[in-house]
């Protein structure tokens, strides 16, 4: 079998799995959603389903995720960049984590880079900041601030999240 064959099995197979993990996911997300509007639940029954409804929410980003970058392995198909202001940008996504911040008493801080454009897959890079703030928001301790910035480093636009989190571990930074 040939290297271009064998890549194609492995991006028919990589959809088939994606198409089947996302089947019961979805099953288990209607099944919590019944349990919630089926009412009379406990704190720790509501807690025990927002556990599972972001385990599911996860599941299907990690889906997602993959048959990503296998649309982009698999074809000559580019990202779709746009220019954008940065500070609008990330005016725009921020607010929405704001109030899972507040329930943190964590105040969420951004310190831009005022006119700064750049060119990028707005999708994409919406994305990685959701995984970013979303898991510092999760794993910092209550009470801590979290600073998103944007600078430039010469020719280079850095963007960093910083927490007060266990962080990521050093095996998962080689990922």
């Amino acid at each position: 079998m040939m290297l271009e064959d064998l890549n194609r099995e492995k991006d028919g197979l990589i959809g088939v799995v994606a198409h089947d993990l996302k089947s019961p996911l979805a099953m288990v997300q209607n099944i919590s959603e019944m349990i919630a509007d089926a009412g009379s639940l406990n704190e720790d029954q509501n807690q025990y389903l927002g556990m599972l409804n972001k385990m599911v929410e996860r599941g299907n980003n990690l889906i997602r995720d993959l048959l990503d970058i296998n649309f982009y392995e698999s074809s000559d198909a580019a990202p779709k960049l746009e220019a954008v202001m940065i500070d609008d940008f990330m005016e725009e996504l921020l607010p929405p984590y704001k109030q899972k911040a507040i329930d943190k008493d964590i105040h969420l801080v951004y310190e831009g880079s005022r006119e700064v454009q750049l060119a990028t897959d707005t999708a994409f890079l919406s994305r990685i900041m959701d995984n970013l703030v979303s898991n510092a928001i999760k794993f910092s301790p209550f009470g801590k601030n979290i600073f998103v910035s944007v600078s430039m480093k010469g020719e280079v636009l850095q963007i960093s999240v910083r927490a007060r989190g266990p962080g990521i571990s050093q095996e998962d930074q080689q990922l």
